[in-house]
């Protein structure tokens, strides 16, 4: 059924990242960890919405604080390999 729905409705990927990027960066989250546990997946899957949400985000801040948060995001991904391997999330 899971399968149907996303077959149905593919954007629904797309607004969990979006979602999970907006709690982790902007909402008091108690527990960042547990959040982010299921991004590196979303990501994998959506690495086109990643760029235009990661894009958008950075626009978004003044002018003086968008080079640092640039810089967030390729730490985010730096030496991150595709795949969903235990050490490749903790990471």
């Amino acid at each position: 059924m899971f399968i149907q729905v996303l077959q149905q409705r593919p954007e629904i990927m797309q607004q969990l990242l979006a979602t999970v990027l907006n709690v982790i960066m902007f909402e008091d989250c108690c527990n960042q960890w547990s959040m982010s546990r299921p991004l590196l997946g979303l990501i994998l899957l959506n690495e086109e919405q990643f760029s235009r949400i990661r894009a958008e985000m950075i626009a978004q801040q003044p002018r003086d604080k968008q080079p640092q948060l640039a810089q967030w995001f390729s730490g985010l991904m730096q030496g991150i390999e595709p795949n969903l391997l235990t050490k490749n999330r903790d990471k």
